[in-house]
């Protein structure tokens, strides 16, 4: 999928990646709503709303020459944020940018929302798989706050500025605060170390912008949901390739990356002749195991949603052990579809008179405890090279 505009100064020959069913969602301060989406009256169109989505780039690039701004292209105030929508979509996902809405529940009479409350943190108005930010402080703290509110979705968030104490770490990197913005200790936040430079348009001139890699990491999720599964780690050299790459702002040498590995930072790497990578499947989560991997909690994420889109189902129907099984025959699917899939090996579903006590069930409620084993991905390669005379280590 290509883009190129004629009899215009401002065109593109950016090509987009297959596409893919991955939603990423993106909370835009500078009015990206207002400026690009489809107006109406009668309470539904994008403006009045807050939430515009955009299924390709090919889309993207339609409605930036209907605003009349095919001449200049993005320039502004607004530009980074419609630079980072771009740069996610080449991936092949769809995007959905939240905003102040002109009517309803999201409108704002000063134009301005606030972190924690915007059009995508709600579950009733869109579906989302990651959320990504666009470059400054509060989109870093809107992403973070709609995947820790919606515990559904894992946000990315990118360093604004360089990353400190580079090269020269003697420790794991610990300035997150100072150079993404925000903190945090969620599993549903994941942090990306990197600052690529990207060619921002082409024609009269070219000119060569720089920008935060939140819209590229969650751009490989959506090239894992395609190519893989949503389970798969995004990271590494068959997912986690980065688009559009003229030079990074930042080299990381190997000490450098383990040391930011360790202070919870995704890093992006170099290799020479081969490309750019993503190479970390971290959550901002203070410890270990599954809570603390990018690709579990999208597995967990995936089975949350799956399993109460049937559970529904079964909402106002007597509480008895024939609705308990019909339950737990209705969730043994999806859970088998995962497993196939290497995202887990082994699981239990408990639905029976031990979780749905009579107490439980005299409130009303219906319980369902799922126990998952995640699979584990290789993170780390330990290559052993012995040097050997002795013809007993060549024997078999």
């Amino acid at each position: 999928m290509s883009v190129f505009i004629q009899n215009n100064t401002f065109t593109s020959t950016v090509t987009s990646e297959a596409a893919s069913p991955l939603v990423a969602g993106v909370f835009s301060q500078t009015g990206l709503v207002a400026l690009f989406g489809n107006t109406g009256s009668n309470g539904t169109s994008e403006q009045e709303i807050g939430l515009m989505t955009i299924d390709n780039i090919n889309n993207w690039f339609s409605r930036l020459y209907s605003r009349s701004y095919g001449i200049s292209g993005p320039t502004g105030y607004w530009a980074n944020e419609w630079w980072a929508v771009h740069n996610y979509l080449q991936y092949g996902g769809i995007c959905v940018i939240g905003g102040t809405g002109s009517t309803g529940d999201y409108y704002s009479n000063t134009g301005y929302l606030e972190v924690t409350n915007t059009p995508l943190h709600n579950k009733s108005l869109v579906d989302l798989d990651v959320v990504f930010e666009t470059g400054n402080t509060f989109s870093a703290g809107a992403a973070a706050s709609i995947a820790s509110v919606r515990k559904d979705c894992v946000a990315f968030v990118g360093n604004n500025k360089k990353l400190t104490g580079i090269p020269g770490l003697a420790s794991n990197y610990s300035s997150v605060e100072s150079d993404f913005g925000i903190t945090s200790a969620s599993e549903y936040v994941a942090f990306v170390g990197g600052r690529k430079k990207f060619v921002a348009g082409v024609g009269s001139a070219v000119n060569i912008l720089e920008a935060n890699l939140s819209p590229d990491a969650a751009g490989c999720v959506a090239r894992s949901i395609r190519d893989a599964k949503i389970w798969s780690a995004p990271a590494g050299k068959t997912r986690g390739r980065i688009l559009g790459v003229v030079a990074m702002q930042q080299n990381f040498g190997e000490t450098d990356i383990d040391y930011i590995s360790g202070g919870k930072v995704n890093p992006i790497v170099v290799y020479p002749g081969e490309g750019t990578f993503l190479m970390g499947n971290k959550t901002a989560y203070v410890g270990t195991g599954a809570l603390s991997k990018i690709n579990s909690i999208l597995m967990i994420s995936y089975i949350k949603k799956e399993v109460l889109s049937i559970a529904r189902g079964l909402l106002f129907e007597i509480n008895d052990a024939a609705t308990r099984q019909k339950l737990i025959s209705l969730v043994t699917p999806i859970l088998e579809t995962v497993k196939a899939g290497n995202g887990i090996s082994n699981y239990r579903i408990v639905c029976d008179d031990t979780n749905n006590t009579t107490a439980v069930v005299e409130a009303n409620e219906l319980v369902v405890d799922i126990y998952v084993n995640p699979t584990y991905t290789a993170e780390t390669l330990v290559i052993r090279i012995t040097n050997s005379s002795s013809s007993e280590a060549y024997s078999s």
